[in-house]
C-alpha cells in the first residue's frame, strides 16, 4: 500500500487507536519526531505525519533519493559506532556561545570597506568524518555535490528526534522503548548524544578560531566567523592546521548597518 493512502489526520487516528483499544487488539504504536504510526501483526495500517504540513527543502534531489541516503548515512553511522566502541564514545562540552555580533567593530569599518565571511564547508558533514562518525569513504562520496547540501544537514538534525515504541497487548500498554540504546544511556540516547557531539565539537572549532586572533571577530555563527583582512591569513592558518576545508566570501560594508555578501544585502544591525 502506498504512503499516501495511509496518511490520516490527527483525529482519525485517534480514533484508530480508541478502536484498537477498545476491542483489545494488540499493536504497535511508532513515534519518530513528529511521525506517528500504527502496526498490526508487522503491517502499518497509518501514519499520522506532522510534516506533511511543513514539507521539508530538500533541494533537487528526489524523495525516494533523500530516503536512500538517509538510510545509508544511519547504516555507516551505526557500524561506525559499533567500530569505536559504543563505551568509548565521550560526551563533548560546549559552554560559550553559538552565536555572536561585534557590533562596534562593524562600526568601526568605513563604509565601502571589504571584510571577509569563512565558512566551513558541509560543516555538520565534516565534523561527522572529524569524529569518525562516518567513512572518508562516505564523506567524500557527498561532499561535493551541492544537491545533497540540504541531505547532509538534516540526517545529523534528524539524531535530535523523539523515537519511541509503545507496543499495546489486548489494548494495554505493556511495554515502552524511548531508543534500542537507551539502556546503555541512562539519561541520554545515543542519537541524542552524536547530535550534540557535532554540534558542540563545531561550536568549539569556531569559538577556537576565534581564539587565536584574540576575539577579534566581526561575527561567529555555528558554522562560520567574520574577520577583517588582518585576521584572514592567521583563521585561514588555523583550520587548515585543523584539516578543515573553508570558502572565503569577500563582503563590503555599504552602510552602517547593512554589508553586501555574494550579491546579497544582509542586515548586520536591525
Amino acid at each position: 500500500m502506498r504512503y499516501s493512502r495511509l496518511l490520516v489526520d490527527g483525529v482519525e487516528y485517534d480514533r484508530i487507536i480508541s478502536n484498537l483499544i477498545s476491542n483489545n487488539q494488540t499493536f504497535t504504536e511508532y513515534h519518530f519526531g513528529s511521525t506517528k504510526k500504527i502496526g498490526v501483526r508487522k503491517q502499518i495500517m497509518a501514519i499520522k505525519d506532522g510534516e506533511q504540513q511543513h514539507s521539508l527543502n530538500i533541494g533537487k534531489i528526489s524523495n525516494k533519493e533523500l530516503a536512500l541516503f538517509l538510510a545509508q548515512f544511519n547504516k555507516e553511522l551505526y557500524r561506525n559506532l559499533y567500530r569505536i566502541g559504543i563505551e568509548n564514545i565521550k560526551e563533548i562540552e560546549f559552554n560559550g556561545m553559538s552565536r555572536s555580533k561585534n557590533n562596534q567593530k562593524f562600526k568601526e569599518l568605513l563604509v565601502g570597506n571589504f571584510f571577509y565571511c569563512v565558512d566551513i564547508k558541509s560543516a555538520y558533514w565534516q565534523i561527522a568524518r572529524r569524529l569518525g562518525y562516518i567513512s572518508q569513504k562516505l564523506f567524500d562520496e557527498y561532499f561535493v555535490f551541492d544537491e545533497y547540501k540540504q541531505a547532509k544537514r538534516y540526517c545529523i538534525s534528524f539524531l535530535a528526534r523523539e523515537k519511541s515504541v509503545k507496543i499495546y497487548h489486548e489494548g494495554k500498554t505493556i511495554q515502552i522503548y524511548c531508543d534500542r540504546y537507551e539502556p546503555i544511556f541512562n539519561t541520554e540516547s545515543l542519537n541524542r548524544l552524536i547530535y550534540n557531539n557535532i554540534r558542540y565539537e563545531l561550536y568549539n572549532l569556531i569559538s577556537n578560531a576565534a581564539t587565536v586572533i584574540n576575539g577579534k571577530t566581526i561575527e561567529t555563527n555555528i558554522d562560520g566567523i567574520t574577520v577583517t583582512k588582518h585576521e584572514l591569513d592567521t583563521v585561514k592558518k588555523f583550520f587548515k592546521e585543523e584539516g578543515i576545508q573553508i570558502k572565503i566570501f569577500m563582503c563590503r560594508k555599504i552602510n552602517d548597518k547593512q554589508y553586501l555578501k555574494g550579491g546579497k544585502i544582509i542586515n548586520f544591525i536591525k
